[in-house]
């Protein structure tokens, strides 16, 4: 199943609201973000779900049908569907040209929409809430948006700076090893860093021209035979001052991020890895990719 047509059927799914009930089909009128995705028991994380959904997981629901901009293409897609709300849970059913494409399950939860698909006919319709490893299912838990506020519109310079915030001290050293100096420090910092975390793998590059950029990478193919490769994720400008880093975000994914500082205190670096302990106040270890 290609990229697009993907796109179209996943978030097909979540318009339904015609055919349910009344209270129902009000609250589910208006715009929606997807802030949650499992994918065949793939947890992606939130700042790459912009990435690997179409127009950045954004949907309209317009009566009893959806819409989105692609933006690959800039075109607008919309598609049909049908609901059964006698069933527990309910069951839908996504058609294209007039024949069955998909089927899923939905619930409304806590004003959040949570859509549970199978996009394979190959695989049965799921009966619980779940996308785990090799069920070709994915999960997706989308919350309502407020369209009025433009988040394109908003300046970047309106966005308020959060002060460096004062980390854990480094670890008591022996008596005889050598602390590093700022000058050794910024020798061995620039190139890309990778960071291993709870999505995947994170990189941090680091120019000598005192600038950076961050993404995530990952190769996997999912229930739909996507793959997802590359999603940058923020960019700025760094400094080195007492051993702490502190990088200055001028463009990311999140609007929230803009215009704020992300420090981080160098324990340790060399040739090879990194060890340092970040703003929210965490230990890691990350490894250098590229000098």
């Amino acid at each position: 199943m290609n990229r697009q047509y993907f796109a179209l059927w996943v978030f097909s799914f979540a318009v339904f609201g015609v055919n349910s009930a009344v209270a129902q089909d009000q609250a589910l009128k208006g715009n929606w973000q997807a802030v949650e995705l499992v994918d065949n028991g793939k947890v992606i994380a939130p700042e790459a779900i912009p990435g690997w959904l179409p127009s950045g997981g954004r949907i309209e629901i317009l009566d009893n049908s959806i819409a989105f901009t692609s933006p690959k293409d800039g075109k607008r897609y919309s598609r049909v569907f049908s609901v059964d709300a006698t069933t527990y849970p309910r069951q839908l059913n996504v058609y294209d040209e007039g024949k069955l494409s998909g089927q899923g399950i939905y619930r409304i939860e806590d004003g959040r929409l949570i859509v549970c698909l199978s996009p394979s006919l190959a695989a049965q319709r799921p009966t619980d809430f779940s996308a785990r490893d090799n069920s070709q299912r994915a999960m997706i838990v989308f919350t309502q948006k407020d369209e009025k506020a433009n988040v394109g519109s908003a300046p970047a310079q309106t966005v308020s700076a959060t002060p460096i915030v004062n980390l854990p001290s480094p670890p008591v050293l022996p008596a005889n090893a050598k602390v590093l100096t700022d000058a050794e420090i910024g020798n061995w910092l620039p190139g890309t860093w990778r960071f291993q975390d709870a999505y995947g793998g994170f990189f941090l590059s680091l120019d000598r021209n005192g600038t950076y950029s961050t993404y995530r990478e990952s190769i996997e193919t999912s229930a739909f035979q996507q793959v997802f490769r590359k999603l940058p994720l923020s960019s700025g400008s760094w400094k080195l001052k007492n051993g702490q880093v502190v990088l200055q975000c001028t463009s990311a994914v999140y609007l929230d991020r803009v215009c704020k500082t992300f420090p981080f205190t160098i324990r340790s670096v060399n040739a090879a890895d990194m060890e340092f302990v970040d703003y929210a106040g965490n230990s890691g270890k990350a490894v250098r990719t590229k000098s």
